[in-house]
């Protein structure tokens, strides 16, 4: 779950509403207080817990939209990725051993981890003291330099490589984005309407 995507303002309108409905419940019903107390535990576990799976099968739905997309390892070589139904190319890949997913986004020079992917890989990364100044559709924010010790595409090692992160000051992708520094790294490769083509040897 990506709380740093949740929509706090939503969120608190529906635990003002609650709140609101809730008193006016107790104060209509004083005679049988304690009787009410536990209904109103009761009702509170389940509003919560309608909130909590509202939220987690969000991200849920963005998961497994993502990897639905067929991947063919052909034998000439060649890896063959179809579109999402999102309309984008999702690449799996693995970074120091750990399994990520990168979204596809050629317009993008550098390769940006998320925020969540970047801790799941923690201690194996090095990090950089420089900072690069990236320009996005929001203005300009800044990223951590990091270095991958291994990059691995379906059993194709592809080396180590240089990666960023966005600096904790400034929000960042809410899935890592793949750009032109690793796709540079396959021998070629081939973007069509509804496929991408990786030759990886």
């Amino acid at each position: 779950m990506d709380f740093a995507n949740i929509n706090f303002a939503r969120l608190l309108y529906l635990i003002l509403i609650l709140a609101v409905l809730l008193t006016l419940f107790l104060v209509s019903n004083k005679k049988y207080l304690n009787r009410n107390l536990q209904s109103l535990s009761i009702w509170l576990l389940i509003f919560f817990g309608a909130v909590a799976a509202y939220y987690v099968w969000d991200d849920l739905k963005f998961d497994i939209q993502k990897t639905k997309q067929k991947i063919e390892h052909l034998s000439d070589g060649n890896l063959v990725i179809r579109k999402a139904k999102d309309g984008h190319f999702y690449l799996p890949m693995e970074l120091n051993e750990q399994p990520i997913i990168f979204l596809v986004d050629t317009g993008a020079t550098r390769t940006v981890l998320s925020k969540e992917d970047f801790a799941r890989l923690g201690e194996s990364l090095t990090i950089f003291p420089t900072m690069r100044k990236l320009e996005t559709a929001n203005g300009s924010i800044f990223a951590d330099e990091l270095k991958v010790k291994s990059v691995t595409v379906f059993g194709h090692q592809l080396g180590s490589s240089d990666l960023l992160v966005v600096s904790k000051n400034f929000e960042g992708p809410k899935i890592s984005l793949l750009g032109l520094d690793l796709l540079n790294k396959f021998p070629n490769f081939e973007i069509s309407k509804n496929s991408l083509t990786l030759q990886l040897r």
